[in-house]
């Protein structure tokens, strides 16, 4: 039999290796697949896996809103609590932006009541709000280059300034455009135009359009290389099995007959199941039921399922979509029907005239998104307003228009410097990627969360990806305000950030 003395001498190395071993899966990353993001809060894009051991949570802010930054401080709370987050990055501020020597000021009441007056007004962000009103330990650090912040703001502020008069002009181009449309446009063509607008203006969601796009589709075909779009027809009921209006009640007469045979505690957890309202809450609670329908079936006569369990299916597959594939998809599928619906010449040019004018008018409105902003670049022909004069004077004339034709030279002048602000703006976006590595880089934690809006999201989710880190892509889940108001209060919160900033 081997000693205790031997035993002990075998042993030791066994133990000091395991020692080190677990200290090493202490010290490794959280997975991203690991991480969870409370879903009434928040709703997860995209979770990569990358070689290096530091994960970023990138959050797409959505600036001033008040239920955004409200989500987003809840996002924060549980990733410190639950993941060990103390790093939180974010855009608008250089080096130590943070608010906690605020905690020493006043009652916790008293913070909780100044603070949430500051959200609501939009002087504060989510992340700040936060960091005032608990006492967690956390660092907010600002990822800003100051002269290149500075630089964007100058170019940003030059546009803002004569937007007014610059947007009123391109009103009656547009006015113009419209009238020809009326003449010239198929009425299934008008009608795609209207819904579309109806939808940049948020009076009708994704899924009607989609429904009115599927409607005025000749060939259904269209959409068949088109997975993303396939799944929300059948989530919304569009392709005809899964109708949403029969599922649901379907799902109450359900819950009735059930309510007359389950236990208490059976009850208790379904109707707890059933105030959770999030997607993924809703598919929990809806795959509860059915088995709970399959547990009692025998007993529950009369009560038939057609619809809910397609809907159940479909639910799965949609919360698992990426919004921004559904989009690009879209945009092809568009293009599709683009040339099935706009036959004549005179239908395609006007088209032509009319997507040009549509970014042109987002380019002043400073709301272009990166893709769109590229397409700007990589065209810059099809923004010669100089060349839609003829075909404008020829149809109008054609059709016994009054509008009068702007100074469409003057609107192409004023091209570069509203093209200035976003140059400018990929330039910061530059040094956002640079100094959120640089600081990533520099802190012991394998963890950290980066807060930025949605025009720098996607590439500096892309950057961080490509230098391999792993990612996980948040956004706050939130009822939008009205966006005109909501433009022009981020605008005024810009300005008067900005008072504060550097020297100008």
């Amino acid at each position: 039999m081997i000693s205790l003395r031997e035993f002990k001498k075998l042993f030791k190395p066994a133990l000091t290796f395991f020692i080190s071993f677990s200290a090493l899966l202490l010290a490794l990353p959280l997975s991203p697949s690991a991480l969870e993001i409370p879903s009434e809060w928040g709703q997860t894009y995209e979770r990569f896996h990358g070689m290096r051991p530091k994960t970023l949570i990138l959050i797409q802010e959505a600036h001033v809103d008040y239920g955004a930054q409200k989500a987003i401080a809840e996002i924060l709370k549980s990733l410190i609590e639950k993941d060990s987050l103390r790093l939180i990055l974010v855009e608008g501020g250089w080096d130590d932006v943070g608010l906690s020597y605020l905690r020493s000021y006043g009652s916790p009441e008293g913070r909780v009541q100044v603070a949430e007056r500051y959200l609501r007004e939009g002087k504060i962000s989510g992340e700040e709000y936060l960091d005032i009103v608990s006492d967690l330990d956390f660092s907010l650090w600002g990822i800003e280059d100051p002269r290149l912040y500075d630089e964007n703001m100058r170019a940003f502020l030059k546009i803002q300034e004569k937007q007014e008069a610059w947007l009123a002009e391109l009103a009656r181009l547009e006015s113009l455009l419209q009238a020809l449309k009326e003449k010239l446009f198929s009425p299934p063509l008008l009608q795609w135009e209207k819904k579309k607008a109806l939808l940049e203006e948020k009076k009708i969601s994704l899924l009607d359009y989609l429904d009115s796009l599927k409607r005025l589709a000749s060939d259904p075909a269209v959409f068949e290389a088109f997975p993303h779009l396939k799944k929300i027809f059948t989530l919304t009921g569009i392709d005809g099995r899964a109708d949403p209006e029969k599922a649901e009640w379907e799902k109450q007469t359900l819950i009735r007959a059930l309510s007359k045979k389950l236990t208490k505690p059976e009850l208790e957890r379904l109707r707890l199941l059933e105030e959770r309202k999030s997607p993924e809450e809703e598919l929990e609670f809806l795959e509860s039921l059915l088995d709970l329908y399959q547990k009692h079936s025998k007993r529950l006569k009369g009560v038939s399922l057609g619809s809910l369990p397609h809907y159940v299916l479909a639910l799965r597959e949609g919360i698992g979509t990426d919004p921004r594939r559904v989009f690009a998809e879209l945009e092809s599928a568009e293009e599709k029907m683009t040339r099935v619906l706009r036959g004549s010449p005179e239908q395609k040019d006007l088209a032509k005239i009319a997507g040009a004018f549509h970014l042109l008018k987002r380019l002043f409105e400073l709301k272009l998104g990166p893709e769109e902003f590229d397409r700007l670049e990589k065209k810059p022909a099809d923004f010669r307003l100089k060349s839609w004069g003829e075909f404008l004077k020829t149809q109008s004339k054609k059709f016994s228009l009054t509008q009068p034709l702007p100074d469409l030279e003057r609107i192409e002048g004023r091209i570069p410097e509203a093209k200035a602000f976003y140059l400018s703006a990929a330039k910061r976006e530059e040094a956002l990627i640079e100094n959120t590595v640089k600081k990533v880089e520099a802190e012991g934690d394998s963890l950290a969360a980066l807060i930025v809006g949605g025009f720098h999201a996607e590439r500096l989710a892309r950057a961080l990806k490509e230098r391999g880190y792993s990612l996980v892509v948040v956004a706050p889940r939130f009822t939008p305000a009205d966006s005109k108001n909501q433009n022009r209060h981020y605008f005024e919160i810009l300005k008067y950030k900005w008072g504060s900033g550097p020297a100008k």
